[in-house]
């Protein structure tokens, strides 16, 4: 293969309002827990539960990033990357919405 077409086959450079969008997204994992933690005793006060049961919503919140990044992976792959980021993020948004309106912490 000559040199002229591998160099046209490069990936196209970024724009910076992708790139910007992309780090958003890559951060809103630790920026979610960094929010988070300090809230719980609020959490615990708002929805008088004890401090362990508010701990366990950070295990389910843990675990859904894994089984996320476990199973968005290979979709991604198949699909390409922005339909199954769409999905997830809309998940993610609608999810939060269902926490910050929950009246208790079973529901």
């Amino acid at each position: 293969m000559p040199a002229n077409e591998s160099q046209s086959r490069a990936a196209a450079p970024l724009g910076a309002g992708l790139l910007l969008v992309l780090a958003f997204l890559a951060a809103t994992g630790p920026f979610t827990t960094d929010l988070y933690l300090p809230s719980f005793p609020g959490i615990a006060a708002d929805l008088d539960v004890s401090a362990s049961g508010v701990q366990l919503t950070l295990t389910a919140f843990f675990l859904g990033m894994a089984a996320g990044q476990l199973g968005f992976g290979p979709l991604s792959d198949k699909y390409g990357r922005t339909r199954p980021l769409l999905i997830g993020t809309g998940a993610f948004v609608l999810a939060s919405i269902a926490c910050a309106t929950a009246p208790n912490l079973g529901s």
